[in-house]
């Protein structure tokens, strides 16, 4: 649909309908595309509010394992002439390998859903790029609507005012 009315006269009334109709048609469609650009926003921010819980759930439960891991390595003695129970330092180091083999494993299903995430705003920058672009054409499309509006109540009232002129023949006066 392209726009044939930016700066013509139109000097039809019929003309100007067409024009108005047609404007009419191009801005409730892109009002359509729009609106589908909105509900898909509203979607992401779902999905992104829901990502920040997460990363919150995470954030706490690598905050708990790093906390674990330094309580683990700190009761082994490391200077002096400090004995340890084998068994005891056996058990540390395959608490805190488990440890990290968890949260390795917690990072790599992060990481999955990071990339998806990165990729779902990197769309809805996109679209909002697009929306922004529509609701410039509309702007534009109301605009001109506005202006044609303006010409046909001009135009009515011209042939109306023609309409009430009276023929030039009758206005000779004989002498």
């Amino acid at each position: 649909m392209g726009n044939n009315f930016g700066t013509a006269a139109f000097c039809d009334p019929e003309e100007n309908k067409v024009a108005t109709a047609e404007a009419k048609v191009e801005i409730n469609f892109h009002l359509e595309k729009t609106s589908k650009i909105q509900n898909f926003k509203f979607l992401e921010i779902a999905h992104l509010e829901a990502w920040s819980l997460l990363e919150r759930d995470h954030s706490s439960s690598l905050l708990g394992a790093t906390e674990a891991l330094k309580a683990s390595t700190l009761r082994l003695p490391i200077v002096g002439k400090a004995t340890a129970d084998i068994q005891n330092l056996k058990d540390a180091i395959s608490s805190a390998v488990e440890m990290m083999q968890a949260m390795a494993s917690s990072i790599c299903s992060l990481l999955s859903k990071v990339e998806e995430m990165n990729s779902l705003v990197a769309e809805l920058a996109s679209l909002a790029a697009k929306e922004t672009v529509l609701l410039e054409h509309c702007k534009d499309f109301l605009s001109a609507l506005a202006a044609i509006q303006v010409k046909d109540c001009s135009l009515r009232s011209h042939i109306i005012q023609l309409k009430c002129v009276p023929a030039t023949n009758n206005l000779t006066t004989r002498v």
